[in-house]
């Protein structure tokens, strides 16, 4: 179509008036609503030995998705089901596996996998739970405190382990896993032989309390602690100051002289040798209690000022 539009205008093309070539090219470029540089380029060609070659097509390359049927894909669904309907959550390579593994099936790449679940239309979803901290103050000033005792202890090059407490019970799971956004029903999912996804476990469980200590350079060898719970509610009821000090004296060998440890500040983390009163003591408890210390009290008080006595600035 160039070369014809530019043999029209040469013919009829007033060349007293334009002489030169170029006009002809510009003219033939805005009839046909192209560029000049195309148009001197196709005329390049059409001058050359081998003429002008018909463009080569650019391939349609087909999707990723559209390399695997129907059937494929059902295959692949239904393999992801039936590890919600035997009761385990599906990963990326127990699903790699389980389709590789089928002798008819097509392997699979793991990021061509995990495109394919994507278009199936499977979403990866996190449960959370989001929490605000709002500080005290003296909860401020205690951690101004412990930053800078650790950079004093640092800077002594004094050995610095970090110990705490955790919990696992034995229906344990993941937060996250797949979902399949396509299972409208349980009804649906009954018809298309899959599943309603994972179920969440029927009870926690067994509960092992686990304490240890550690630093940069990885856990205390023989510093761990790990007992079975025998209470169900939270799991520092299972711990008492007797049980943590046993465990605390026989890893402090195992620190090195001059070594620091940082703990929270659990209630059996730290205990007092004496009782100290409070108001859910006896009033005869109480008293004599401040006998025992030589701490007047007036018998007219309450029992909140009579406890309040061993404090510095009540009495």
């Amino acid at each position: 179509m160039v070369i014809n539009v530019y043999k029209y205008v040469k013919e009829n093309w007033p060349s007293n008036e334009y002489p030169y070539k170029t006009e002809i090219n510009k003219k033939t470029a805005s009839i046909l609503g192209i560029g000049i540089a195309s148009v001197y380029n196709i005329l390049k060609e059409y001058k050359s030995e081998e003429g002008i070659k018909s463009p080569i097509k650019s391939k349609d390359r087909p999707k990723f998705y559209q390399k695997v049927d129907d059937f494929d894909k059902s295959v692949i669904r239904k393999k992801i089901h039936s590890f919600f309907l035997n009761g385990q959550l599906p990963t990326i390579p127990k699903i790699l596996q389980a389709v590789n593994d089928d002798e008819d099936m097509p392997n699979f790449s793991e990021t061509t996998l995990r495109r394919l679940i994507k278009h199936l239309n499977f979403k990866y979803i996190k449960r959370q739970r989001n929490n605000a901290l709002i500080d005290r103050d003296d909860i401020t000033i205690w951690r101004r405190k412990y930053l800078k005792s650790i950079k004093d202890y640092r800077q002594q090059n004094r050995q610095i382990f970090y110990m705490d407490e955790t919990w696992v019970n034995a229906g344990h799971t993941v937060n996250k896993t797949w979902v399949d956004k396509q299972v409208k029903s349980k009804k649906q999912a009954f018809l298309e032989g899959l599943s309603i996804g994972a179920r969440n476990p029927t009870s926690k469980g067994k509960r092992l309390i686990i304490t240890h200590i550690g630093n940069e350079n990885g856990f205390v060898e023989g510093g761990e602690n790990i007992f079975e719970c025998k209470k169900t509610g939270d799991y520092h009821e299972s711990m008492d100051a007797t049980h943590f000090e046993q465990w605390f004296e026989n890893v402090l060998p195992k620190l090195g002289e001059n070594a620091v440890v940082v703990m929270d500040n659990a209630p059996y983390h730290s205990r007092r040798l004496e009782r100290i009163p409070t108001t859910a003591w006896k009033k005869n408890d109480i008293q004599n209690w401040l006998v025992s210390k030589n701490i007047s009290y007036d018998d007219n008080e309450i029992k909140t000022e009579w406890s309040c006595r061993h404090h510095r600035g009540c009495v």
